[in-house]
This record gives structure tokens, C-alpha cells and sequence, in this order.
């Protein structure tokens, strides 16, 4: 795959990061028209996360049988026809299977492109190529989640249905840009075990505890800034903005600077520490507005840095050849982690509002204990 076509899959990816938070923003107004409580809200949350959970070991084994261009195409446009049912849907049980088969689809997008993009560059540059992929996302989702608001101040069906035609473009866009790769012969694949290694466990370990504080945060973040403190929506969209242009620019000048160093590790510690400390200072501002929203913002920006070094991380450890167990793997365990997360804080916000922050911090700090014993000599 040439370098244009590269540039072209990073962009496209970052066209689905948009359209998977268009609706986001809306969301809640969707629920309401159609009479859904917000105990439903979470439970849809969750079933979205089971089903990426549940589908990411499946979608690991389909990757080495089928053509990945295949997959991921398929993969939007089903996404798409989950998000129609999802808008249509007016009962529970209707809504659940919808967000199911979302959370299903949406999996195989982030199973498959990052798999996909290590295949067509040398060992050396799969740090780089997993850091620009994972920006892209992130970078398009913030975008999406503010397009998303500004679309829905006119009409909520604007931004879901424009959410539905960016998903079915992306899915034509990969058709003709995504080349085939190469496929796991039925030998290869029943003597290929996969062995993860130490430094794996640990990445895994790693990225449950850090996206259990990433959701606990994220599910509570916005609720807090306009019940609580009073201020206006419209703050909630700038700070998503605010968000993903310092993401942009750390993920583009500091985390693949980081990821192409030799102490790597020693520098994911710190990083940790760093997102730790800026939690403590959140649990020291919530009743000061301006030191809330801008310790957030910036534990925000910060953690849009999880993904890549993480996947990094468990890639280069990898002892072997079988890289979409590996992110699927880590796919399930970010899946995980959010329906721990999302639950948690759920309950906990139920007993007190900052309960859902405390337990975010706690999470991540015990990350940032846990990465000590990420050591390059253990590989």
C-alpha cells in the first residue's frame, strides 16, 4: 500500500471516529422524545460495551480467515443499518438490540483498520502508524460530538440521520482504498498459539483500569458541569472542542515522539503519574467552576493518549505473529472496563455526585502503581 493510500485510510478512519459521536450530543433528547427513562440510558451504555466485549474474539479470528477490506465495509454498513433501528427504535427491547448490534459492528472497526495499517509498515514505524490511527479516531470524535450538538440545535434527526450517511460514505470510501491483505493459512493458524507475555498482562491490566477511570469520569464530566454547577450547555460543547485540539497536537508531537523512544516505559510511568496528580487537583474543584472545567479539560486531552501507547505496548511485546488477538484482546478489555466503569459510577452517583470522581481517581492511581512493573527486561 503506497503512502497516499495510507493518508487515505487514516482520514477515512477518522470520518467513522465523527460519525460514531454525531449522535452523541443528541442522545438524551432522542431518549426523551421517546419516553426512555435514564436508568435505560445507562442500561443502553452497557449493552453497547457487552457487545464489543463479547464480538472482539470473534472479529480476531474472522481477520485472519477474510480479507479485512471485506470485513470493515461490512462493519459500516451495518453500524449504519443499527443506528437506523436504533432512531426507530420506541420500545426497550427494541433500543437494547439496536445498541447490541452497534456496539457488535463498531468493534470490528477498531479491531480490523488498526490490524490492517501494522500489515503494510516495517516493525519500526507500527509505533508511529497505531499513534496517527488512534488520533484520527479520537481527534474525529471530538469533532463529531461537536458537529453533532451545533447540527441538533436545528434538528435532532439532522445529525442522526447525517451520522447514518457518513458511516454508509466511509464504508464505500474503504472499499476502494483498502487493498487485500494477507490471510493466516489453516496450518499457520492452528500452530500459531498466542503467548502474551509479561509486559502484555500488564498492558492489559493497564488499559481495565485506566478506561474504568476514562468512563467513570466521561459519564459523569458533563452531568456535573450543568446540574450541579449551573453553567451553560453550550460549555459542554466548547470544552469537547477545547478537548480535541490539544489531543490533536499531543497525540501528533508527544506521543509519537514518545512511542519511538527507547524508555518508552519509563515515560508511560510518568505520564500516568502526571494524569493521577491532575485527578487529585479535579477532587480539590468541585465547587470552583473554572478549576473543574479546566482540570477536566485537561485530564481529558490527556487520556486520549491511552490508546495508542497501549496498543504500542502490546503489539511490540508480542512474541509472535498473531496481532489481532493481541487488539482484540485489548479491544475487550477497554470494553470491559467501561461497563465496570459506566455501572460504577452510575451507583456511586446515586450516593453522592462526587462519588463517580473519586472512584476515577482511585482507578487510575492504582494504574499508576501498576505500570512500575512494566519493565522492558520482563518481556
Amino acid at each position: 500500500m503506497n503512502h497516499k493510500k495510507m493518508l487515505a485510510m487514516i482520514l477515512v478512519y477518522g470520518l467513522c471516529g465523527i460519525a460514531a459521536n454525531l449522535a452523541h450530543p443528541v442522545t438524551p433528547t432522542l431518549f426523551n422524545m421517546h419516553g426512555f427513562g435514564s436508568k435505560v440510558f445507562g442500561y443502553a451504555f452497557s449493552m453497547m460495551s457487552f457487545a464489543s466485549f463479547t464480538f472482539s474474539y470473534l472479529w480476531s479470528n474472522l481477520y485472519q480467515k477474510i480479507y479485512a477490506k471485506y470485513i470493515v465495509v461490512f462493519s459500516c454498513f451495518c453500524y449504519a443499518i443499527a443506528q437506523i433501528l436504533f432512531i426507530n427504535a420506541h420500545t426497550t427491547t427494541s433500543l437494547l438490540f439496536a445498541r447490541f448490534l452497534a456496539g457488535a459492528f463498531v468493534s470490528g472497526l477498531m479491531i480490523g483498520i488498526p490490524f490492517y495499517m501494522i500489515q503494510f509498515v516495517p516493525m519500526s514505524d507500527r509505533s508511529s502508524i497505531i499513534t496517527k490511527v488512534a488520533t484520527a479516531f479520537s481527534f474525529g470524535g471530538t469533532l463529531g460530538y461537536f458537529l453533532g450538538g451545533l447540527i441538533g440545535n436545528t434538528n435532532i434527526y439532522i445529525s442522526l440521520y447525517t451520522q447514518v450517511s457518513v458511516l454508509i460514505i466511509s464504508g464505500i470510501a474503504f472499499f476502494f482504498i483498502m487493498e487485500k491483505n494477507e490471510l493466516n493459512t489453516r496450518k499457520q493458524a492452528n500452530t500459531e498459539k498466542v503467548i502474551l507475555t509479561y509486559g502484555q498482562y500488564i498492558a492489559l491490566a493497564l488499559t481495565f483500569l485506566v478506561w474504568v477511570s476514562s468512563t467513570s469520569l466521561t459519564q459523569t464530566y458533563a452531568f456535573y458541569l450543568i446540574n450541579i454547577l449551573k453553567v451553560k450547555p453550550v460549555i459542554n460543547g466548547i470544552t469537547k472542542g477545547v478537548v480535541g485540539i490539544i489531543a490533536l497536537f499531543l497525540n501528533l508531537f508527544v506521543t509519537i515522539r514518545l512511542l519511538k523512544s527507547r524508555k518508552k516505559e519509563k515515560f508511560f510511568k510518568i505520564y500516568l503519574a502526571i494524569v493521577a496528580f491532575m485527578y487529585c487537583v479535579l477532587l480539590l474543584n468541585f465547587r470552583f467552576d473554572l478549576g473543574f472545567i479546566i482540570s477536566g479539560i485537561i485530564i481529558m486531552s490527556l487520556e486520549t493518549m491511552h490508546l495508542p501507547i497501549l496498543q504500542a505496548i502490546c503489539i511490540a511485546y508480542s512474541q509472535n505473529e498473531s496481532k489481532t488477538e493481541i487488539i482484540s484482546y485489548q479491544n475487550a478489555a477497554r470494553s470491559c472496563a467501561m461497563i465496570v466503569g459506566a455501572y460504577i459510577s452510575g451507583v456511586a452517583f446515586e450516593y453522592h455526585v462526587t462519588a463517580p470522581f473519586i472512584i476515577a481517581t482511585v482507578s487510575l492511581i492504582f494504574a499508576a502503581v501498576l505500570s512500575l512493573k512494566l519493565r522492558q527486561d520482563k518481556i
